[in-house]
């Protein structure tokens, strides 16, 4: 038989693999170009983030330095203090002090101190008043504006001290003295801006990497006269133009670009045409297969057309052929009648129909005859019509970690010896049975059970379970259904006990479970538990170590009560929100250490089996996130004086004078400032938190005594009984006397 057509296909197909093989290398070289390209601008990006850096830390150490000085410097306190305007002996102090820290900071190139007592300016060259001072204009939009920026460096401006001196380009940066107010006067530091730039050009030194320094506004910053001194500085042409990086201390940028961009620019659009005509090229190779595949397609378009006329003939018919086309029509006859056996074996497989036929009966979507269940039956080996049916799940205990301890194969393996043990044990009390394994996880059993043989099937299952305990390293929990007189009626059975099952959270693994299981224990509701996780969430947020006491109690509430595992997950998912919504009101260090335990809550919720499981690790989960934020507490120093906070007000919350004011006078703190980080510590305001405690103790005292509203109201610090009832209906949902009768009941 000559190979005529193999050697006509293999000249047809060779110039097309040439070709498109050029074009993949063509395509290859194209993308080692733009990695290469790409790699370069991150490389250039890094080297201008250094540069940055370097500028950014020159301004930062100037910006330290008269941050200390105003906090540390008792020459300067003095001069901006009331009541030394005459002393001339201070000026010259404070005027050497500034030489001398222009000295330490050379780049620093003056800087004038602004007095708002007297109006006064101190420079280490003139003491005279804002008004005749040089740079008036740019103090008068500081000292007088009512929202100014102190703590951002300026844009490049000209700055003179005296009217006939020349102006140098300086960028500013403004103080208030004190820090927060700015009510005694400001400080002002100017930088040569040709300094900086002396830095940046010397910083920026590349063969490779071109950078161009601008201001906030997108102007460059040159040297003075560089740019000839003549015309004003203009917007930074758009080819300068690469990665823009901005500075966080000043505002300005830094442009990262290629020397030689215009290079770049011509190989990038050769770049694409090569793309384009490596697309084109790829149209042309799909063409031409097209082409030569129907030119070549006629032959075996012909074998196609025989086998379909020859498949129905027998074997006896064929013909004997010499020619490659009587072989195909051989081979393609055979492999045809070979199929269709393998299709008609299939269609006709009982293994195949009684899997099928067991998940419909299970599940109800069959309703069988009884002379078609008869037949089933008869094939199964069982006896319709006699006794009657129940359901039985049986669940492998922990699945997650049984598949990770065990490749698939010796899964297989463990269900099937788990299959064999049920099969001996049944068969051995005379309880016919099928089986199959509806799930990965769950295998579904339904037992014919005759007459007098209701009480055995739950004993059958707890040998099963006792032999695998004792013989296997997994388990199993049982689930059994009710019994039910009619086949069709299964799916009842079957319901019932994967309602059953659901309880194996509450009652425990490794274990036989029989209806009804919420006989055993009180079934309590979910909603019960809703006011002690609010409780658990606000002690948690506090630091209150009660937290574990009501997490103990929420815990043997679960234990006790009979709750499905999907009811479990509701309840501590609504845990979890409650929690989460306390810690909002923290600072984010705070909320960042609780967002790190959100995963792991997670992780447990789609894992857990047991009551037990589910507590034990959370309460690991909530003490570990606990622990740290004490720890960060701890390490925070201010916590100690809102520590103290808490403590003054819990002994004299009944004072009516207590208020933010005189806490702040107490431990020496501004009232903002203390009700700031009282909020971030705490997580709720100062006030909230006085009158939260005041409310405590007014329930406390509405239950315990009979004391009118008024003399309550006078016990926790109210004066005004009217305020004292609005602020608790506020706070407890209904006025002090309502809440009196609601309790006394």
């Amino acid at each position: 038989m000559k190979k005529t057509g193999y050697r006509r296909l293999l000249f047809s197909y060779a110039p097309i693999f040439f070709f498109l093989v050029t074009v993949l290398l063509i395509v290859f070289f194209i993308s080692i170009y733009e990695m290469t390209r790409k790699e370069a601008e991150r490389a250039n990006g890094v080297f201008a983030e250094h540069v940055m850096q370097t500028l950014n830390y020159s301004l930062k150490s100037v910006d330290q330095l008269m941050i200390k000085e105003i906090l540390t410097n008792e020459t300067f306190a003095k001069f901006f203090a009331p009541g030394h305007s005459t002393d001339s002996y201070l000026s010259y102090e404070v005027s050497e002090k500034m030489k001398d820290l222009m000295n330490t900071v050379p780049y620093v190139h003056s800087a004038y101190l602004y007095r708002r007592d007297d109006n006064m300016v101190l420079s280490g060259n003139i003491y005279t008043k804002a008004d005749l001072y040089g740079d008036r204009e740019f103090l008068t939009t500081y000292a007088y504006a009512a929202d100014s920026k102190t703590y951002q460096w300026s844009d490049p401006r000209p700055f003179s001290e005296f009217s006939s001196d020349r102006a140098v380009t300086v960028v500013s940066l403004v103080k208030k003295v004190p820090l927060l107010s700015g009510s005694q006067g400001l400080i002002v530091v100017n930088v040569s801006t040709d300094t900086l730039v002396g830095i940046f050009e010397e910083l920026a030194q590349s063969d490779l990497s071109q950078l161009v320094l601008t201001d906030s506004r997108g102007l460059p910053i040159v040297k003075r006269g560089a740019a000839g001194g003549q015309a004003a500085p203009a917007l930074v042409p758009e080819e300068q133009r690469g990665a823009a990086l901005v500075s966080e201390v000043s505002g300005w940028k830094i442009y990262a670009s290629m020397k030689g961009r215009g290079a770049f620019g011509i190989f990038s659009a050769l770049s694409y045409s090569w793309l384009g005509l490596g697309l084109i090229g790829i149209i042309v190779c799909l063409f031409w297969l097209v082409q030569a595949s129907r030119k070549q397609y006629k032959p075996v378009e012909a074998i196609v057309n025989r086998v379909g006329r020859l498949a129905q003939r027998r074997t006896a018919e064929w013909s004997s052929k010499v020619d490659e086309f009587g072989y195909i029509e051989q081979s393609i006859d055979r492999l045809v009648a070979h199929a269709e056996a393998l299709e008609k074996q299939a269609s006709e497989g009982s293994f195949y129909r009684r899997k099928v036929l067991f998940q419909e009966i299970m599940e109800g979507q069959r309703m069988l005859e009884a002379r078609e269940w008869e037949t089933e039956a008869a094939s199964i080996g069982w006896s319709a019509g006699q006794g009657g049916y129940a359901a039985v799940i049986v669940e492998v205990d922990k699945y997650a970690q049984f598949q990770e301890a065990y490749s698939e194969k010796d899964q297989y393996l463990l269900k099937f010896v788990l299959v064999n043990v049920l099969q001996e044990m049944a068969k051995k009390e005379g309880m016919p049975h099928w089986q199959d394994w509806l799930s990965s996880q769950q295998l579904n059993i339904l037992f014919q059970l005759h007459p007098g043989m209701e009480g055995r099937l739950s004993e059958v299952m707890e040998q099963v379970r006792g032999w695998v305990a004792a013989n296997l390293s997994f388990t199993i929990t049982a689930a059994v259904g009710g019994m039910v007189s009619d086949l069709n009626e299964v799916v009842v059975s079957r319901d019932d006990a994967e309602r059953t099952l659901r309880y194996k959270s509450t009652l425990g693994a490794n274990r036989v479970i029989t209806p009804p299981v919420w006989n055993d224990k009180e079934r309590h509701g979910i909603y019960e538990q809703l006011q002690s996780i609010h409780e658990l969430a606000m002690q948690y947020r506090l630091g209150d170590e009660q937290w574990i006491s009501t997490f103990h109690r929420i815990g043997d509430a679960l234990r006790q009560g009979m709750y499905e595992r999907a009811e479990m997950v509701n309840l501590i998912s609504f845990l979890q929100f409650q929690i989460t919504r306390e810690m909002e009101e923290l600072s984010a260090e705070y909320r960042g250490l609780w967002e790190q335990q959100l995963s792991g809550i997670g992780t447990l919720l789609s894992s857990f089996e047991t009551v037990e499981e589910l507590t034990s690790r959370l309460y690991d989960i909530l003490a570990d996130a606990s622990s740290q934020i004490a720890l960060l507490r701890e390490q925070r120093s201010v916590n100690g004086v809102i520590q103290q906070a808490k403590a003054y007000i819990e002994l004299h919350y009944a004072n009516p004078d207590l208020s933010l004011v005189q806490l702040g006078d107490l431990y020496r703190l501004t009232p903002t400032y203390l009700s700031r980080m009282f909020k971030e510590e705490v997580g709720e305001k100062l006030v909230d938190y006085v009158a939260k405690v005041r409310m405590e103790a007014a329930k406390h005292l509405l239950l315990t005594t009979n004391d009118p509203i008024q003399d309550i109201a006078l016990h926790v610090g109210y004066v005004h009984a009217f305020s004292f009832i609005r602020i608790f209906k506020k706070l407890v949902g209904c006025t002090p006397g309502d809440y009196r009768k609601e309790r006394a009941k």
